[in-house]
């Protein structure tokens, strides 16, 4: 029937490997692997979500950013890949009920990238938050990097 196999590898399906941190300080990171790979392409998606929130006596302006870098590892290097940079601002109304202005910050976003290294050899991915600039007197109730890895 011509069906026939002459040795190499065989691989079907695809290869899926995710992780996410809910670690809320200023130099969280969330490691990924080691993993194995069949050398195909790579898609890489890495998102960050931050939150936070107050009340305070007078209303708060503010700009907020964060910038997260993805890195991938094969064997004993690492290599800078990535880059999500993310940003919003603090919103604020009067709540007169409490005498103050309820203050929230929320904001995130995601970036994907594709890696062609043909390599077969296991490798894992870190995502580190490289640096945060949020209002100070806010209590953070959220901060979430997750990374995915997805191989057809």
């Amino acid at each position: 029937n011509g069906d026939s196999y002459h040795g190499g590898a065989l691989s079907a399906g695809v290869l899926y490997n995710a992780g996410t941190t809910t670690d809320l300080t200023a130099d969280a990171e969330i490691i990924v692997g080691p993993f194995g790979t069949n050398g195909g392409n790579k898609v890489y998606t890495v998102s960050y979500e931050f939150g936070a929130g107050s009340q305070s006596a007078s209303q708060v302006t503010y700009s907020s950013s964060a910038e997260v870098r993805l890195y991938r590892k094969i064997g004993s290097t690492e290599t800078h890949i990535a880059t999500l940079n993310a940003s919003g601002s603090v919103s604020s109304y009067y709540d007169s009920e409490f005498n103050a202005w309820v203050n929230s910050e929320s904001f995130g976003g995601s970036t994907t990238y594709t890696d062609n290294d043909p390599s077969t050899s296991p490798f894992t991915l870190r995502a580190e938050l490289h640096s945060r600039s949020v209002y100070h007197n806010l209590t953070v109730s959220l901060q979430k990097i997750t990374v995915t890895s997805t191989e057809e």
